[in-house]
């Protein structure tokens, strides 16, 4: 009878731990459209390569579509040698085609809309789009408060809202990386 007690009493303090907890990092979390803890200023670079030419990257943002509960992209950005900037986006998602043409569109804070053209990766139906940034889209990203970006595929159009926190970590990343040397 009293080991049964003891275990009863050992099971509702468990529960109760596990619900403070819960309640905690639900009331930790500030972005709900956002997934994860990222590591901020830091640049990984693992020997890896891309297309047989070594390349640096900061840690991925994970963004949820706007108004979905089960559609994640990664953005990432990274750099290769000679200053050439990239922006990675895997949209998870099943059976994601990305267009030819305009891929992605950034909608800063004063309304104004800029479109990026190039997908440097072939069409595919994996949902991943490659963009190299040149100077005058550097300039233009970390200028202005990215509000939030559209990436355009054959299926849908997905919508993603960033928080004034992630626009300013994703323009202090463009410029970790537009000033490191390897």
């Amino acid at each position: 009878m009293k080991m049964k007690k003891v275990f009863l009493i050992y099971l509702v303090l468990t529960l109760i731990s596990c619900v403070i907890k819960t309640s905690q990092a639900q009331s930790n979390s500030t972005n709900k459209d956002s997934l994860s803890y990222r590591k901020r200023g830091v640049i990984d670079s693992l020997n890896d390569k891309l297309a047989k030419k070594p390349y640096v990257y900061v840690s991925p943002y994970y963004f949820r579509v706007y108004n979905s509960d089960k559609e994640y992209i990664a953005f990432q950005l990274g750099k290769r040698k000679r200053n050439k900037l990239f922006l990675y986006i895997k949209v998870f998602s099943h059976n994601v085609c990305i267009r030819n043409g305009k891929v992605i569109e950034f909608i800063f804070e004063d309304g104004s809309v800029q479109s990026f053209q190039k997908n440097k990766y072939p069409i595919n139906c994996e949902g991943v789009i490659v963009i190299r940034l040149k100077r005058k889209q550097r300039k233009i990203l970390t200028s202005g408060k990215i509000k939030s970006f559209m990436v355009f595929t054959f299926q849908k159009d997905y919508t993603f809202h960033i928080t004034e926190e992630d626009a300013q970590s994703i323009q202090s990343d463009i410029h970790l990386l537009k000033n490191y040397k390897f």
